[in-house]
C-alpha cells in the first residue's frame, strides 16, 4: 500500500488495501496520506470514517494525514475539529508536526492571528518550518507588519536559512507591486 501511494498509484494502493486479509492502522494510514497526498479530501474523511467504525484506533501518523488534507483543501473547521479531537478524545499530544500543519492552515485561510494564538499557546519552541508558515500567510495576505515580527523571531531560530530571506523578500516585492497596482 505505501509503495503504491508513493508513486503516486493511488488506485493500486487502494486495490492492495482491499484485498489484505487484515488491516492494521498502518495500511489504513498509508492509504489515508495518498489520499490526502492527491488531494482527494473527501476520500480521506471516508476512509477515516470507514477505519473507525472497524474498530481502528488512529496514530500520530494518521492524525497528521487528516490535518494535512484538511490543510491542503482550506477546510478550517475540519481541521480544527482533527486536532482538538486527537488530544480530547483519543488522548494523544500533538507533535510539532501537527502544530506547524494547524498554524499553516489558519495561516492559508487568511486567520494569522489565530495562527499566533497557536504559537504562542503550543508545548514547543518554534521551529523554521512553523516561521516560514506564517511568513507564506503574511505574503499572501500582504501582512507586512507580522510578516517582519515573524522574520525576527524566525532569524532567532536559524540566521542563515536562506529561505528566511526569500520569503521576506517575496513579502516586499509583492507589497510594492501592490502599491503600484
Amino acid at each position: 500500500v505505501d509503495m503504491f501511494v508513493k508513486c503516486g498509484r493511488i488506485g493500486n494502493a487502494r486495490d492492495v488495501f482491499e484485498q489484505l486479509p487484515e488491516r492494521d492502522i498502518v495500511s489504513w494510514s498509508s492509504l489515508l496520506a495518498g489520499y490526502a497526498q492527491m488531494g482527494h479530501s473527501k476520500r480521506v474523511l471516508k476512509v477515516f470514517n470507514r477505519m473507525r467504525s472497524e474498530g481502528i484506533i488512529p496514530n500520530l501518523v494518521t492524525f497528521l494525514a487528516l490535518m494535512s488534507s484538511c490543510n491542503h483543501n482550506g477546510l478550517v473547521y475540519e481541521g480544527m475539529m482533527v486536532f482538538n479531537d486527537m488530544s480530547s478524545f483519543y488522548c494523544l499530544a500533538p507533535t510539532i508536526e501537527h502544530y506547524t500543519c494547524m498554524i499553516d492552515l489558519l495561516g492559508r485561510a487568511g486567520h494569522i492571528g489565530d495562527a499566533i494564538s497557536v504559537i504562542t499557546n503550543m508545548p514547543y519552541h518554534p521551529t523554521i518550518g512553523v516561521w516560514l508558515s506564517v511568513l507564506a500567510a503574511c505574503r499572501k495576505w500582504g501582512d507586512i507588519e507580522l510578516g517582519l515580527q515573524a522574520f525576527d523571531n524566525a532569524l532567532m531560530v536559524d540566521e542563515n536559512d536562506t529561505a528566511l530571506y526569500v520569503c521576506m523578500s517575496n513579502i516586499y516585492v509583492d507589497a510594492d507591486v501592490d502599491d503600484r497596482g
